[in-house]
């Protein structure tokens, strides 16, 4: 999975990838999206799904009962 483009966006990093070359390398793509990394899939170079981290909330803590 060599051949990806960098594009400008809001994202820090986000990355061109086909849709042929998205479905080769899911679980890699997966990967790199789960380490903080951004994709923009296409069709026939036209953009049409991002992928993208979810955003992190913070996690309520629970107040201990005295």
């Amino acid at each position: 999975m060599s051949t990806l483009t960098t594009v400008v966006s809001a994202e820090p990093e986000t990355r061109l990838i086909g849709m042929t070359m998205l479905r080769r390398n899911i679980d890699t793509v997966l990967n790199r999206v789960a380490l903080g990394e951004s994709f923009i899939a296409t069709r026939r170079g036209l953009p049409v799904a991002m992928l993208k981290p979810p955003i992190q909330e913070p996690v309520p803590q629970q107040r201990k009962s005295d």
